[in-house]
């Protein structure tokens, strides 16, 4: 045997001894307190730990004198109470798993307990999702089973996606009865995660265009249209939400986000009428300290950040927030923060993955591991932790760190980063066909975006100019806003000897709204440039 397993054991006997003397403190008792139930919830905890659970039916028994009925009564009760008194987690889900035996065919049992398993080890919970199998097993003509069952494998990734998509697709001929709008919409959502874009738009104008009153339909596609350049697109479907009634605060939020880059005073009145009037909505807080700290006033962010706490709206993102401008204004305070909710056992991914790049940046590397790991161990490892691990690794184990981004982006990742960091440390490595076979990945998975396509943009500069310009030229024409495209197609003009074709693009990124500080650089050089011609044109003289 090895030592592993000597040690796991030893445990199971330690939890034997333990459940044994919870049941024993039962003694004769058939009392129905308060107190018998803790105890046999305790006894029933270790037993099973233990791998004895089968005298999980004595325990009913030593309580309750066989009364099964009565003992589920009673733990029903006991539930609730818990539920009712705010009283941790754990607590209540080891309640539900001691119901769950008593009543193993009541599928909303196994629904709430797979809840439970998801707010203690997150979204990506193998034994959430075990629960919500055996919900749906339970009772397949249940919708709200089905959507607990995709959200659950939607957490897992293309992978998770396109296992949801094919049992949809058997319950669809067999039980279509279990399927409604909810479960529709995270039906389109697999659909994007798998990489079928096409079939999300479909699926979602589909209910669209029947007058479906379920905003999530409306909300998501407008949020792809933005996504894809189309602002324009994303407000008529959203005029189509306000027109049919369905519009929500996350309707108005889309809203303002495109109004963000269109009209930025606008956006700013509307959000802050939401705000003054105490809306409890996180995404008016976020997007309007967001919109602060990008215009360089993190004062102003920390203002509307604590009007989100006032207003009792804090989520993980507000405090995220809160930690990226807390790291612009009081970096040692921000640390604090973030480990004071690391230590505490945060499942915000977010935390980590700051206070990784923050050590990172001050060249800790192991001390940025480090927080890796704990994210690990707090059960929120996810594809951002992966690639900020990959970002360390890439500097000190280079082949490790491309094995870890291959094997996710060979499973189907949308996650932008695997793939840009991919190609960069190939193009950085002299390949650049290689670059472009990763870069063709993020495509067909469907997760290219402005990173990636500057990196194609790099690397096609490399292998054909002229199909480098077409590339970008195509991306410009489209009215993009990235402005590292516009970036590098005026540097390319200027190195070719052609400075006023430069200063067009700049133009053209500036009415745009993309310029910034590559653009004013670029556009400094081409002058400084111009003015130097001129002063050796009049020495010539």
């Amino acid at each position: 045997m090895s030592t592993t397993d000597e040690v796991r054991e030893k445990a199971r006997g330690l939890h034997r001894v333990i459940g044994s003397v919870w049941l024993a403190q039962l003694g004769g008792s058939h009392r129905v307190t308060n107190t018998n139930i803790a105890r046999a919830l305790e006894a029933f905890h270790h037993l099973v730990s233990a791998g004895d659970g089968g005298r999980v039916q004595t325990v009913a028994v030593e309580l309750l004198a066989g009364n099964l009925e009565w003992a589920r009564h009673r733990i029903e009760r006991y539930s609730f109470h818990l539920y009712d008194t705010n009283a941790p987690i754990s607590k209540q889900r080891e309640a539900l798993e001691y119901w769950v035996v008593l009543e193993p065919d009541n599928n909303k049992l196994h629904c709430f307990l797979g809840q439970c398993w998801q707010k203690e080890e997150g979204t990506g919970s193998q034994k959430a999702l075990d629960c919500f199998k055996e919900a749906c097993r339970l009772r397949e003509d249940y919708p709200p089973n089905w959507a607990n069952l995709g959200k659950a494998l939607l957490a897992r990734g293309r992978d998770g996606a396109v296992d949801f998509l094919q049992r949809l697709e058997r319950v669809e001929k067999d039980c279509p009865q279990a399927i409604d709008g909810h479960v529709r919409a995270i039906q389109a959502n697999c659909y994007k995660l798998a990489g079928k874009d096409v079939e999300a738009a479909a699926l979602r104008m589909e209910r669209i265009r029947g007058g479906s009153l379920d905003a999530i339909f409306y909300n998501d596609e407008a949020r792809a249209r933005l996504a894809a350049g189309n602002p324009s697109g994303a407000l008529e479907i959203l005029d189509l939400a306000d027109k049919t009634g369905c519009a929500d605060e996350f309707t108005a939020g889309i809203r303002y986000t495109i109004f963000q880059q269109t009209d930025p005073a606008q956006a700013a009145t509307l959000r802050m009428e939401r705000i003054n009037a105490g809306s409890q909505s996180t995404i008016f807080y976020f997007q309007e300290a967001k919109a602060r700290l990008d215009a360089g006033s993190p004062f102003g962010a920390l203002d509307i950040l604590d009007l989100a706490d006032k207003n009792g709206c804090s989520d993980d993102f507000t405090i995220s927030l809160r930690c990226k401008v807390l790291q612009q204004t009081d970096p040692a305070q921000a640390a604090a923060l973030r480990m004071e909710l690391i230590r505490a056992g945060s499942r915000n991914t977010v935390i980590y993955v700051q206070e990784a790049k923050v050590r990172l940046d001050a060249n800790n590397r192991s001390g940025a591991l480090e927080i890796l790991d704990l994210a690990d161990k707090n059960g929120c490892e996810n594809d951002f932790t992966a690639a900020m691990r990959g970002t360390i690794l890439q500097q000190t184990d280079p082949a490790q760190a491309a094995a870890l981004r291959v094997e996710r982006i060979v499973a189907g990742s949308r996650n932008a980063a695997f793939y840009t960091d991919e190609a960069k440390a190939r193009l950085e490595a002299g390949n650049p066909s290689g670059a472009l076979e990763i870069l063709d990945l993020a495509e067909k998975n469907g997760c290219a975006d402005d990173i990636t396509r500057s990196v194609q943009g790099a690397v096609l500069q490399q292998i054909d100019p002229e199909k480098a310009a077409a590339f970008r030229m195509e991306i410009i024409d489209a009215g993009t806003q990235n402005a590292a495209i516009y970036a590098q197609e005026a540097r390319a003009r200027l190195t070719s000897g052609n400075p006023s074709g430069a200063l067009e693009i700049l133009d053209r990124a500036e009415n745009t709204g993309c310029g910034g500080d590559f653009i004013t650089t670029i556009r400094g050089a081409i002058l400084q440039g111009r003015q130097a011609d001129r002063e050796d044109s009049r020495t010539e003289y």
